[in-house]
């Protein structure tokens, strides 16, 4: 889940912090670009998630400091639908690396960081904070840790090659 959550009952754990990038298909003007500014994404279709959680907050935050309003052509609700419409060159995206780094290392996106983006997007686990964590609960937190802790990043470029 994206945090911070705002909730007294739960109990929260950081698990990976992820930059957010600009997506663009290989043959857009933008793809040879090293970086993107606000004036360039503004200009550009925007293809975003929907309001409400945090990653959209992040980045609606981001154009209103620097005074700039977006032309959002759509909203949806999975970075999967993103991340195809961006692939047929519907627009521009905004997404996690964490989501679309396959996609780039196939060659059929490319992530371009945005110049002034400074926040991260934190990715993590919320259970209930009075309860006595469950068997399968730790597990699955180890598991997490694991895989997107220290040294994750090293196994799950081991796992893409496999």
């Amino acid at each position: 889940m994206s945090l911070p959550v705002e909730a007294p009952l739960l109990q929260t754990e950081s698990l990976y912090g992820d930059r957010l990038v600009a997506v663009v298909p290989p043959g857009h003007p933008l793809a040879q670009a090293r970086e993107v500014t606000v004036m360039q994404l503004a200009a550009e279709p925007l293809i975003l998630g929907e309001r409400g959680g945090n990653r959209r907050r992040i980045i609606d935050l981001f154009f209103e400091h620097a005074g700039v309003r977006p032309h959002v052509a759509m909203e949806l609700n999975r970075d999967e639908a993103i991340k195809k419409m961006v692939e047929v060159g519907l627009g521009v995206g905004i997404l996690p690396w964490l989501t679309v780094q396959r996609e780039v290392h196939a060659g059929l996106l490319r992530a371009l960081p945005i110049r002034g983006l400074k926040s991260r997007w934190e990715l993590g686990v919320a259970y209930r904070k009075e309860d006595t964590p469950s068997e399968p609960l730790r597990a699955f937190l180890e598991l997490c840790r694991a895989y997107l802790g220290k040294g994750g990043e090293r196994r799950r470029v081991a796992a893409r090659r496999s």
